[in-house]
């Protein structure tokens, strides 16, 4: 079955179920329940009564008013507090139960610990240290995000890819420890994919760090899942607020992959004095999970309060001001400047272009001859597409498997030296079903391979076919995203090997969980990843997933160079897209919502 069509198995179910004894007396108030149930099924928390004009008659006014006594009278749905399934707040915003718990748990946990400051500071001795580790202009961003997270209890860092967060937030922890020996720091991302990335990065950043080694001993070294951190197990968190995770620090990398659900299970798991740091680009796709916490968080929340910048002035920050209006706004920390990028590369100026929603600029920049890093190949159908697609399959894969051939048995190598070869390019696309996704284009790199005798797909299991873990399997320690390469022992028995942060692993292939060839990935599934090269293919008309976000992330995967292969038309109408999710969060974190109480998850 597609993901489209088991999604709306979903909503059928689900909708026929609510309604069934849901006492909804008009036909309009049965469709907003069924628009809610789509809405969440694709990401959103929240679905609001303004924005559904086709609803209803009369002016905004009395068809506001006329659903919402409709809603009301039903027992599905009640105000906040209400112990329904459904809860519809005094915005017009209509929820379910349970991601309006969420959302109320994350906005008080995080005002909570936005005006939690740490008194025991020494501010010359931070600044003789901001000074030391955060030396040039452009690390500026970095010096304000160290500042943050010496002054408070929550410090969310923002930046696109290659803007040092890592390198800062290394140079904060190691800060931190100077002034505070014994504490006890945890790093932790949204996937095992992140994870494993996080804790390279870090160990790297480290390594150029200029600290003393007892310091660097004292870092932490690997980074956990989420889910592992929490301590999973059999459907429940071992940490929890009763029992709370015991770390004085806590470092979340990737966190724009974090949905409202997750947010509310670690925040609800940190000490009252546990300092919460945040890494992550708002700007790229939102988690796979329902929420955008990321994204509202660092919504209108630029610039500092008169007060707070008068402390990072002492600190020599300079800072822009303005009145106070959002609860974290003194504890956001925006890093612009692109250690990664060429002031005057493509890359750079291409995602600038899809982020501001520019795409006359965009357009203007891949056919920039003197931006030879970025390009468009215009294809006015699939079958164009995989024509022009399949020359570049082919130089990048070739060299691929010419590492393979060249390895020999991989347990007597460098494992590493592979898995680098094979991340040297990616192939991105929207969506998984047809041609133009997943399923069609690595329909389409192995007839490449095939037809220039490089694999032969009709065996299942060939040498050099790439697989990537789809389910987590904490047994094996094999994680979503996990991508491994497969080799034939001297028995022709096919083994899969994995690279686990520097050591090799091997399985025999039935062992696996549930995984899927990889020459091509979604979008989504390449977050947290980086390629030298990246080929993202665009489907042939336009979609509700194809929007502003998906686009920037796939073209900020890239080190080196960028090549989209579709039409211009929909390039343009992906860039006018903007995908916000439906959510409070925002508005929660500007106003102080109304009580409401938690009495366990409903639905």
């Amino acid at each position: 079955m597609k993901n489209s069509e088991r999604s709306q198995l979903v909503v059928r179910h689900m909708s026929q179920f609510l309604l069934r004894d849901s006492q909804l007396t008009t036909a309009d108030a049965q469709a907003v329940i069924g628009q809610l149930i789509r809405q969440t099924v694709d990401g959103h928390i929240a679905i609001n009564l303004d924005q559904l004009p086709e609803l209803g008659s009369g002016d905004d006014t009395t068809r506001i008013s006329n659903l919402r006594e409709a809603l009301l009278k039903s027992h599905i749905v009640g105000s906040p507090g209400d112990y329904t399934p459904v809860v519809l707040d005094n915005s017009n915003r209509l929820y379910f139960y349970r991601y309006w718990q969420y959302e109320d748990e994350v906005a008080r946990a995080l005002r909570e610990k936005a005006v939690e400051l740490d008194d025991d500071i020494d501010l010359q001795k931070l600044k003789a240290g901001l000074d030391r580790l955060f030396p040039d202009i452009e690390a500026a961003g970095q010096r304000t995000a160290a500042a943050i997270t010496a002054l408070r209890r929550l410090t969310v860092v923002s930046g696109g890819p290659g803007t040092g967060k890592t390198t800062a937030v290394v140079r904060i922890l190691s800060l931190l420890l100077e002034m505070k020996p014994e504490l006890k720091i945890a790093v932790a991302a949204p996937t095992g994919k992140a994870a494993a990335r996080a804790s390279a990065a870090m160990i790297h950043a480290g390594s150029e760090t200029e600290i003393s080694a007892e310091l660097r001993q004292r870092l932490p070294g690997t980074a956990s899942t989420l889910h592992r951190l929490l301590g999973y197990r059999a459907g429940k968190n071992t940490f929890n607020q009763d029992n709370p995770l015991p770390y004085d620090v806590v470092v979340i990398d990737e966190a724009s992959m974090v949905g409202v659900s997750m947010m509310a299970r670690l925040l609800s798991a940190l000490r009252k004095n546990c300092r919460l740091i945040l890494l992550g680009d708002k700007d790229q796709l939102s988690s796979v999970e329902p929420g955008s916490v990321l994204g509202d968080i660092c919504n209108n929340a630029a610039g500092y309060s008169s007060g707070f910048a008068g402390i990072l002035g002492k600190l020599g920050i300079e800072t822009k001001t303005r009145p106070m209006t959002q609860a974290l706004q003194d504890c956001v920390a925006p890093l612009t400047h692109s250690f990664r990028f060429a002031q005057g590369g493509g890359i750079g100026q291409l995602a600038s272009a899809i982020r501001d929603g520019d795409s006359d600029r965009a357009l203007e920049i891949l056919n920039d001859p003197a931006m030879p890093d970025v390009r468009l190949h215009e294809c006015a159908s699939i079958r164009q597409t995989h024509e022009a697609l399949s020359p570049s399959l082919l130089a990048a894969f070739a060299d691929y498997f010419s590492v393979i051939k060249s390895a020999g048995d991989f347990a007597t190598v460098d494992f590493a030296t592979i898995i680098n070869a094979f991340d040297k390019f990616r192939l991105l696309c929207a969506h998984r079903e047809g041609l133009a996704g997943v399923d069609g284009l690595n329909v389409l790199a192995e007839k490449v391979l095939a037809e220039n005798g490089l694999a032969d797909p009709a065996e299942p299991w060939y040498v050099g076919r790439p697989v990537m873990v789809t389910k987590n399997d904490y047994g094996l320690k094999l994680f979503n995203g996990d991508i491994g390469i497969t080799e034939l022992d001297s028995d022709d028995v096919p083994l899969v090997w994995f690279d686990r942060q520097g050591a090799a692993s091997a399985f025999l292939t039935p062992r696996l969980p549930l995984h899927e060839t990889v020459y091509a990935m979604t979008v989504h599934k390449s977050q947290g990843s980086e390629f030298d090269e990246v080929a993202f293919v665009l489907p042939d008309k336009s979609s509700e997933l194809l929007g502003r976000e998906l686009l920037y992330t796939a073209v900020t995967r890239a080190r080196s160079s960028v090549a989209i292969y579709g039409s211009a038309q929909v390039l343009r109408q992906a860039i006018a897209r903007q995908q916000q999710r439906g959510s409070g969060l925002a508005e929660k974190l500007q106003l102080v919502a109304e009580p409401g109480q938690g009495q366990g998850n409903l639905f």
